[in-house]
C-alpha cells in the first residue's frame, strides 16, 4: 500500500482548474494502487472524469467563507461511515470543514498558491493541518513567513503525464495549426488558462496590439473558459486584433495544440506552479512568463524568459525577441521540454505526494469520529 487507506479528499468544487485535474488525476492513481479513495466536494464538471473506483459524495463546499451547517453535518455523516486513515484538503476552506468535522482524524493540506494578501488569512488556518504539501518553493516560502513549522511544511512540485507529448505525425500537426488559426510562415502563440481575473489574458490581447503592425505573422489562441469569457473577446475587437486571436474555449486536445504552436505565453498575476506552463515545457516550446510564485522553479536561466508582473513593454519586447528568432524559441524549447522530463513528471510527484500522506497517517493515529 503505498497511502493509507481509506482516503477521504476534500475540495471546493470539481470544476475545471489546473488543482482539480490534478485531483482527479492523483486519486485515479491512489485508486490503481489499491488505496479506498472517497472525494466530497461541490459538483462541477470533472466529477465524470474520477476514475469509477474513486467514490464521489455531492457535498456543497464552495463556500469556503461560510460553511452550510447542513453541509458539515453531511460530511461529518461522510467520515463517520468511512473512517478514513487521513482528509486530504484541496483548499484552506476544506481544512476548517476537516477540523470541524473529524479534528482527531489526521489531516494534510495542498497550499496550490494564493495572492501575497491573502496569506496572512490562510496561513492561519493551514496551521492547524498535520502537514502542508506546498506545490513550489515559493508558496512553502510564503507560508513559513506566516508562522508554519519547518517540519509541518514539505515541498511536492506538480508533475503531468509527459506520455501525452509523444511525437505528433504531421497530419496531426497541421490539423491542430489550423485549429490555432495559423499557417504558412505563422508564429503560433498560445495561452492555456481558465478566463479569471487572475490569468489577465487581456495582457496577452494587448500585446498582440502593440506587435500587429511590426509583426503582422504572429497569430494568437486562447485555450479555455471562464466568466471572463466574452469581456475577453469584447477587448479583442476593440483592440482591432480580433481577426488575429482564436478563442478556442475548452479543449481536449490540449497537447496536440501545444505540440503545434511555436511559442507559450503566461500573464498571470499570481500562480502556485501552473500545469499549463509544464504542459508547454513538455510540449518543446519556449516560455515567456510573468514572474510569479513557482516561475523561478521552472523557467530557470535558459530555460524561459520571465517578465515582471504588470510590465507591458517588457511583455512586449520579450515576444517580439522570440517571434524573430526562431533557432532561440528552438534551443530554449528543447530545454524546456528536457527540464520537465527530468523534474516534473507525474509519477515522482505522485510518490512523494503519496510518502507524505504515509508518514503523516503512521504519526498521528486514527481514532473514531
Amino acid at each position: 500500500m503505498v497511502a493509507p487507506s481509506p482516503l477521504l479528499v476534500l475540495t471546493n468544487q470539481l470544476s475545471l482548474g489546473g488543482a482539480e485535474r490534478l485531483l482527479v488525476e492523483s486519486t485515479r492513481w491512489l485508486a490503481e494502487q489499491g488505496v479506498r479513495v472517497e472525494v466530497a466536494a461541490t459538483p462541477g464538471e470533472l466529477v465524470d472524469e474520477l476514475a469509477p473506483a474513486v467514490r464521489f459524495h455531492p457535498v456543497p463546499l464552495h463556500d469556503g467563507r461560510s460553511l452550510d451547517p447542513r453541509s458539515l453535518a453531511r460530511l461529518w455523516r461522510i467520515v463517520r461511515a468511512l473512517r478514513p486513515a487521513l482528509i486530504v484538503a484541496n483548499s484552506a476552506a476544506t481544512v476548517l470543514a476537516a477540523r470541524a468535522v473529524a479534528p482527531q482524524i489526521p489531516c494534510v493540506a495542498l497550499a496550490h498558491g494564493w495572492p501575497r494578501s491573502r496569506y496572512p488569512v490562510v496561513a492561519p488556518i493551514l496551521r492547524t493541518a498535520d502537514a502542508v504539501v506546498a506545490v513550489s518553493p515559493d508558496v512553502a516560502r510564503h507560508l513559513l513567513e506566516r508562522g508554519l513549522s519547518p517540519r509541518a511544511v514539505h515541498v511536492v512540485p506538480n508533475g503531468i503525464d509527459l506520455t501525452r507529448f509523444g511525437p505528433r505525425s504531421a497530419t496531426q500537426l497541421a490539423a491542430a495549426r489550423r485549429a490555432l488559426g495559423a499557417d504558412g510562415e505563422d508564429i503560433a502563440i498560445v495561452n492555456v488558462g481558465r478566463h479569471v481575473a487572475q490569468k489577465r489574458q487581456e495582457r496577452l490581447i494587448d500585446a498582440a496590439a502593440s506587435l500587429a503592425r511590426t509583426h503582422p505573422r504572429l497569430r494568437w489562441t486562447l485555450i479555455g473558459h471562464g466568466p471572463r469569457a466574452a469581456e475577453l473577446r469584447t477587448r479583442a475587437l476593440e483592440a482591432g486584433v480580433a481577426d488575429r486571436i482564436t478563442f478556442l474555449g475548452r479543449r481536449d486536445d490540449v497537447p496536440d495544440l501545444l505540440m503545434a504552436a511555436d511559442l507559450y505565453v503566461s500573464t498571470s498575476d499570481w500562480e502556485g506552479l501552473p500545469l499549463a506552463t509544464i504542459e508547454a515545457m513538455a510540449a518543446g516550446l519556449a516560455v515567456i512568463s510573468t514572474d510569479v510564485e513557482g516561475i523561478g522553479t521552472l523557467l530557470g536561466d535558459d530555460v524561459g524568459v520571465r517578465v515582471p508582473v504588470g510590465d507591458h513593454g517588457a511583455l512586449v519586447a520579450a515576444i517580439g525577441r522570440l517571434a524573430e528568432d526562431e533557432p532561440e524559441r528552438l534551443r530554449r524549447g528543447s530545454l524546456a521540454r528536457a527540464a520537465a522530463e527530468r523534474s516534473f513528471g507525474r509519477e515522482g510527484m505522485l510518490q512523494r505526494l503519496a510518502g507524505v500522506f504515509a508518514s503523516i497517517a503512521g504519526e498521528a493515529p486514527t481514532s473514531s469520529p
